[in-house]
């Protein structure tokens, strides 16, 4: 499973493009070149890499996470606001070790 499926699994339509009816694209089927993808902040990249360390991605993982950020980073920031929002609940559910901060 590559790490758009995981983000999906765990979050649904967040970064489909269809929900709350946003009629864009979905990001698996965006594919902007490098030279043309958008900047995004550090803080959008520092969380990324938080929730890419509770979530054990592989280095591969990670790098088409922050390739797919760049390319969309609204949506991501999304993604990353929610797995923020229900971190202690996932480690209640024992889906995160409870010693990773």
């Amino acid at each position: 499973m590559n790490a758009l499926d995981k983000v999906r699994k765990k979050f649904g339509n967040v970064l489909s493009g269809t929900d709350k009816g946003d009629k864009s694209p979905s990001v698996s089927s965006v594919s902007t070149p490098p030279a043309q993808t958008t900047k995004f902040s550090n803080d959008l990249e520092t969380r990324i890499r938080a929730m890419a360390g509770r979530w054990r991605y592989t280095p591969d993982d990670l790098a088409e996470v922050l390739d797919l950020a760049r390319a969309d980073p609204d949506k991501w920031t999304r993604a990353v606001s929610l797995d923020e929002s229900r971190e202690v609940e996932f480690r209640a559910a024992g889906l995160l070790p409870r010693g990773d901060a």
